[in-house]
């Protein structure tokens, strides 16, 4: 359990322990988000050594997770990477365990153009989230994506509406139904 958010990690410093398929998994979502990446394991899967900043091949030492922004535990030795997850959380570092514990993790993601639908089980089921993932990307047709480009153009029109009777307006227009609010977009639009 717990805040479901959206973490801004670009250009930030994370660290991932380990460098086997578990690294591998965590590892594009990070680079696709623009963190910079260094990997420490005395074995690292070539594809993780070409994607990642930085590769250090030995063991893990106490003490290397200091100074990243976000640590990935994804060795297969479980009581290392329980250390290392008590370490980051007495500092105050995002830690994110395969193996489960660990005060961050990561939630699969249907995403479309520039919508994303995050699923996340409370109990943690990563599996049957990505399924669910994946049926709702399909099932984002065109009518949805309009209707959340309208949504988010309503949503920005309130933000910039200085005007408290506007406002108003806008919020009699939402209690009408859509083609009210489609009117009213186009008025304002008009600068009417």
């Amino acid at each position: 359990m717990g805040l479901d958010v959206n973490l801004s990690i670009r250009n930030k410093k994370v660290l991932i322990v380990g460098g086997g398929k578990a690294a591998q998994l965590k590892l594009g979502k990070l680079i696709a988000e623009g963190a910079r990446i260094t990997v420490i394991a005395p074995h690292i899967l070539d594809s993780i050594e070409e994607q990642s900043d930085d590769c250090i091949k030995r063991t893990y030492q106490e003490g290397d997770e200091r100074g990243y922004f976000m640590v990935v535990c994804a060795t297969d030795d479980a009581v290392l990477n329980q250390g290392i997850v008590g370490r980051c959380e007495e500092d105050g570092q995002l830690v994110l365990n395969c193996s489960g514990s660990g005060n961050l993790r990561m939630n699969a993601v249907c995403e479309v153009d520039d919508l994303r639908i995050i699923v996340s089980g409370r109990k943690g089921n990563p599996g049957f989230s990505r399924y669910l993932a994946g049926l709702l990307s399909s099932a984002v047709d065109d009518e949805m994506f309009r209707r959340y480009r309208l949504h988010s153009q309503l949503r920005q029109i309130l933000i910039d509406k200085k005007d408290p009777g506007k406002r108003e307006k806008l919020s009699q227009a939402l209690t009408l139904g859509e083609a009210s609010l489609i009117q009213w977009i186009e008025r304002e639009d008009d600068g009417n």
